[in-house]
């Protein structure tokens, strides 16, 4: 089935960014702890102790908007966990990944004007980092609603292929990252994969490692909203395996 998909850089959506917050969690015990980084549907808490924290933990954040002096409540739920154990040798920082989870739409376009903010004083102070040699190229494919996004299981995954409608084309055997936005809460679902086919409006994608796991993670997506599965480092077929694998389909 043909999606419509525009090219996207996440290096330049998310904002390397340190807010002091106060994090509330579901037994109403707080947390400060410290931004890593921020986007329009998420925030990254750096902290070593991890252990008050678990995945779909609902939890609330408060921070102080730092050129408004605002303070704002944002509902969240934790969608990673690194550990600092698994930090050892890599560029990871341990801490919690969190998806802005529910917000109103006052809150949603505040948020996303004040994040909108921050990215242009970042770039304004900051050279934007190059692309990174054999890093996927990213497309961003909007649904007009649910039933729309639903149709992505009962045919892309079936045929493991998607077609793209696109002005921005890559060669074939080129690697892509395909981010499916939900309609309702902006929740993101990455897939990877390869162009096989080049189109006049675009090119057909095959979809890397995909696997009955895959469809019950995105069908949960799709009935949920559930954000933000990050892809590994490798990309290689257990691409949604993000946390503990029995945990993340439970």
């Amino acid at each position: 089935m043909t999606r419509t998909a525009h090219d996207n850089r996440r290096t330049q959506r998310r904002v390397p960014i340190e807010l002091i917050v106060t994090l509330v969690d579901d037994i109403d015990q707080s947390h400060t702890l410290a931004t890593e980084d921020i986007s329009t549907s998420g925030v990254f808490l750096s902290t070593h102790d991890t252990t008050p924290f678990r995945l779909r933990q609902i939890v609330q954040v408060q921070l102080e908007i730092p050129d408004t002096g605002e303070i704002i409540y944002l509902p969240a739920v934790v969608i990673r966990v690194i550990q600092p154990k698994d930090t050892a040798g890599s560029e990871h920082t341990s801490g919690i990944g969190l998806h802005l989870y529910g917000l109103n739409k006052t809150q949603r376009e505040g948020w996303e004007t004040f994040v909108g903010r921050m990215l242009d004083e970042y770039h304004r102070l900051f050279q934007p980092e190059p692309p990174v040699a054999g890093r996927r190229l990213e497309f961003v494919v909007h649904f007009k609603d649910v039933v729309e996004l639903s149709t992505v299981m009962t045919w892309d995954f079936i045929y493991g292929a998607m077609i793209l409608e696109t002005n921005r084309v890559a060669p074939q055997g080129t690697p892509v990252r395909l981010l499916l936005i939900h309609p309702e809460d902006h929740a993101e679902f990455p897939i990877p994969g390869t162009v096989t086919q080049l189109h006049p409006t675009g090119m057909s994608i095959e979809l890397d490692g995909m696997t009955p796991k895959h469809l019950t993670l995105f069908k949960e997506f799709v009935e949920l909203g559930l954000p933000e599965l990050e892809l590994d480092g490798s990309c290689e077929p257990a691409w949604l395996v993000c946390e503990d694998e029995d945990d993340v389909a439970a």
